[in-house]
């Protein structure tokens, strides 16, 4: 079965791709935040690069707010990449529905 990364909209076969956590459970996400397909490469990227350092920089008061904002630029990335391939509609439908 063909599954599409979340980040990059390329298609993969099902066990080329992790169902992911959008905001990582090791820095608060829950079960009951949004999980999306994501490949090897953006899984990587996103999972151990992005999310762990800006959260070693951030204070605790800021977290709720670092939270937010890692969600947005996940958000902006996928979007981003979803319409330079012609499927704003199923991003939409992903993660507006």
């Amino acid at each position: 079965m063909k599954v599409r990364c979340k980040l990059c909209w390329e298609e993969f076969d099902e066990s080329e791709v992790k169902l992911h956590h959008i905001i990582p459970k090791c820095i608060g996400g829950t079960d009951k935040d949004k999980r999306a397909y994501l490949c090897k490469k953006c899984h990587a990227i996103w999972h151990y690069n992005l999310p762990k350092l800006l959260w070693e920089f951030v204070p605790d008061e800021l977290k709720p707010n670092a939270i937010k904002a890692i969600r947005a630029k996940f958000l902006y990335i996928s979007r981003q990449n979803a319409r330079k391939k012609g499927m704003l509609d199923e991003w939409e439908k992903f993660f507006l529905d």
